[in-house]
């Protein structure tokens, strides 16, 4: 703590440790002040959210729709993280270790988040390269399988 300078509460998991989650919340929060991270919050969903746009049905319907996609991009559907070295590393479900590279978690067909991968890729197509650019990253990462036994 730094005196006359108001704490900022922060928040950081990882998958990896907690030495990792101190660093995620190291270069996610940096040294900003309490207003300037919910300014950069709020921009970075604002961004997000409005690559989609809804026309039509009610607003209970255009709710429904905005409020399903922050759910889904808030998921968490990668589990690597960025070491000190700035390298991407993940812990494995299959062996316990930490892996170099990058891994999403693996999803089953039957899986409720998979149905709505497949449901939004083709709800944003043919327009999905133009309006969610990273669309076809997002949705591979539902069903995505990375981690070696």
């Amino acid at each position: 703590m730094h005196p006359g300078k108001a704490p900022v509460p922060g928040v950081a998991s990882s998958f990896i440790s907690p030495e990792q989650a101190e660093l995620n919340l190291q270069r996610e929060l940096a040294n900003d002040d309490f207003d300037t991270t919910r300014a950069r919050a709020k921009a970075a969903w604002n961004h997000v959210l409005s690559k989609v746009e809804v026309e039509g049905g009610s607003i209970d319907q255009v709710r429904t729709v905005y409020s399903s996609l922050y759910r889904m991009v808030q998921f968490p559907n990668k589990m690597d993280e960025v070491d000190a070295a700035g390298q991407p590393v993940h812990w494995s479900p299959y062996n316990g270790k930490v892996l170099p590279g990058h891994c999403a978690p693996r999803e089953r067909q039957e899986n409720k988040h998979q149905r709505a991968g497949q449901w939004l890729r083709q709800a944003l197509h043919p327009r999905r390269e133009t309006e969610l650019p990273r669309a076809d990253d997002f949705i591979a990462n539902f069903s995505s399988r990375c981690c070696p036994a």
